[in-house]
């Protein structure tokens, strides 16, 4: 009888170390989208709620709208790639109170606007991957990102202003780079235009 006692304790212990080991994974999602709006139901094929996506990776397909709410809904997420995604603009405010946990984006590689806000105070976020086809940013859009180090614009040659407050309280951009094609950048950017390792590039 002890011995049984002894087994099933054992047994016990072993499916509660092999559900904390499951814990500890973080739930990591690729995805393509077969038409706008479709993010939701192809991440629910493979996981049972979206809230517990950590990394989401879309290979392929077109964002609507309803998949930007969806994003907005991955309390989770950490590492978003969306570089091989389509999208024209990413939303005003898009992020801003959404995905406290977010620290590494990789945009689309046709993207043109970053909207008012989207990355207001996202204070975990490292690095942002910024295609070249990039035309506008809004108005305070990393503004608080106080952990960002990586967010590089050389490429962006379709790009002339970088509005005020823009990058305002991103005191860890340790280098950053404007394309030649910058001629404005606006007021309380201090953490880019006060510092010698500001690089224009022609």
């Amino acid at each position: 009888m002890k011995q049984l006692r002894t087994l099933l304790v054992l047994f016990a212990v072993s499916i509660c170390a092999v559900q904390n080991a499951w814990a500890d994974e973080e739930v990591s999602v690729t995805v393509s989208l077969p038409e706008p709006n479709s993010l939701s139901t192809e991440i629910l094929k493979k996981v049972e709620d979206v809230k517990t996506v950590q990394n989401l990776t879309v290979t392929s397909g077109t964002l609507g709208d309803l998949d930007w709410g969806t994003l907005q809904s991955m309390s989770a997420l950490k590492t978003l790639d969306l570089e091989h995604a389509s999208a024209d603009a990413i939303p005003a405010s898009q992020f801003r109170g959404y995905c406290p946990n977010l620290e590494t984006v990789k945009l689309p590689s046709d993207l043109k606007t970053i909207g008012n806000y989207a990355f207001w105070n996202k204070d975990n976020l490292i690095t942002v991957v910024v295609p070249s086809t990039l035309e506008s940013i809004g108005n305070e859009a990393f503004m608080g990102c106080s952990k960002l180090a990586n967010c590089s614009l050389a490429g962006c040659s379709l790009l002339k202003t970088i509005p005020g407050y823009c990058f305002s309280g991103c005191g860890k951009l340790e280098s950053f780079t404007i394309p030649a094609s910058v001629t404005t950048i606006g007021e309380y950017n201090q953490e880019i235009k006060g510092k010698t390792n500001v690089e224009i590039i022609p």
